[in-house]
């Protein structure tokens, strides 16, 4: 069925690497794991398995997208997918990852593909700060000149499904596993990050996380809400290098071994981004799209 396990982390090329450490460790909770490469620092959770990789740059951009593979059977067949769609990738060995594929996505988005089991479960010895915690890295949004062309490379490519998409093709979601949506794709002029997620638990754990911001005067910028896809409450706010960061709870699941599943067209409205009604307060650079 699905080739994909889950998403695991992110690179972040960032200029002020202290600054955004101090930020996700003493905000969010992460944990500055033992052993990360020179110029770059490694956040984890729950595990020595980074999250998200700070990697010290001279700009602020996404670095690379990590990807866990279900099994060894998956990951033949994704570079046999590879070959026929004649798409450039390396295969090479990590002591962190095991045997990886790396290749760019559409967009040009940097991919590592790695097995699930090679992903390491020892937790780490480093006790975060007291507070809430967060979950899994839930999802990745990226601005895209063309978003239904990227869902279709993730489809094709990694066996996505599309989830919904909103007419005109303006945004779409797509999946691989039951949640709504593991990568979404919004058009803008183009291609890089539209923002990220973190899995919250429960409804009793997104308000925990609004009144953390909340005393740590970290400023709520779009939310609380509940988006129309996915039926996810969210909140976003600003790390400092100005990646959007979306707080998500209660994430729509699609039972996709025991039934059938289209994707669903929604309007183009603020209603749809957000049930409770009022847009996302930043502007997206539109390209033309015929559809």
């Amino acid at each position: 069925m699905f080739l994909i396990d889950k998403l695991q982390y992110l690179v972040f090329n960032t200029p002020q690497i202290d600054k955004m450490t101090d930020y996700y460790e003493r905000i969010l909770g992460m944990i500055k794991l033992d052993g990360s490469p020179e110029n770059e620092v490694w956040l984890g959770q729950f595990s020595n398995t980074p999250a998200l990789i700070l990697r010290k740059d001279t700009s602020v951009s996404l670095g690379e997208v990590g990807l866990s593979i279900v099994g060894k059977a998956e990951f033949e067949e994704i570079i046999q997918r590879l070959q026929t769609k004649g798409i450039s990738y390396d295969v090479s060995d990590s002591d962190i990852l095991g045997k990886t594929i790396r290749f760019n996505d559409y967009d040009g988005h940097p991919l590592c593909l790695y097995l699930s089991s090679h992903i390491s479960l020892e937790r780490s010895n480093r006790i975060p700060r007291t507070g809430p915690q967060l979950g899994r890295i839930q999802h990745v949004t990226f601005a895209s000149p063309d978003p239904y062309k990227l869902a279709e490379f993730y489809e094709e490519v990694l066996n996505f499904r599309i989830s919904d998409r909103v007419e005109g093709g303006k945004f779409v979601w797509f999946r691989t596993d039951e949640d709504h949506h593991t990568v979404a794709a919004a058009a803008h002029i183009e291609a890089g990050l539209d923002h990220y997620a973190f899995e919250l638990p429960d409804w009793d754990s997104f308000k925990e996380w609004c009144d953390h911001l909340g005393e740590e005067d970290v400023e709520v910028i779009w939310g609380p809400g509940r988006h129309g896809p996915g039926n996810n409450l969210f909140i976003f706010t600003l790390d400092p290098d100005g990646h959007r960061i979306e707080y998500s709870s209660e994430m729509e699941r699609f039972r996709d071994k025991h039934m059938e599943y289209s994707a669903r067209i929604w309007k183009e409205s603020a209603q749809t981004v957000n049930l409770w009604g009022v847009g996302a307060p930043w502007a997206r650079n539109l390209p033309e799209l015929g559809r």
